[in-house]
């Protein structure tokens, strides 16, 4: 594990935001922004990339799960929802 993926291990897993130990498989977003795994297609990864770095992990991971577990689920709107996150900067 790199040392980027063992500090989100660490900070993650304080307070009510778990995201397990950082190993494939723990959380969608530790797969996609430390182990490479296309989650949202490439476009959708590249937008999360950007709300993490622009808004912080914390912010990225409650919106991520609030939409990732909505039903239905809709990539388009959440792509779209995305753009415009990353548009308020």
């Amino acid at each position: 594990m790199n040392i980027i993926a063992l500090l989100i291990c660490i900070i993650c897993s304080e307070g009510d935001w778990d995201m397990s130990e950082g190993r494939p498989g723990d959380h969608p977003l530790t797969d996609m922004l430390y182990h490479g795994s296309n989650i949202m297609g490439d476009e959708g990864d590249v937008l999360i990339r950007n709300l993490v770095e622009s808004k912080g992990l914390r912010y990225a991971k409650d919106w991520f799960e609030k939409k990732l577990y909505q039903v239905p689920y809709d990539r388009v709107v959440i792509i779209s929802e995305l753009h415009k996150l990353n548009e308020d900067k």
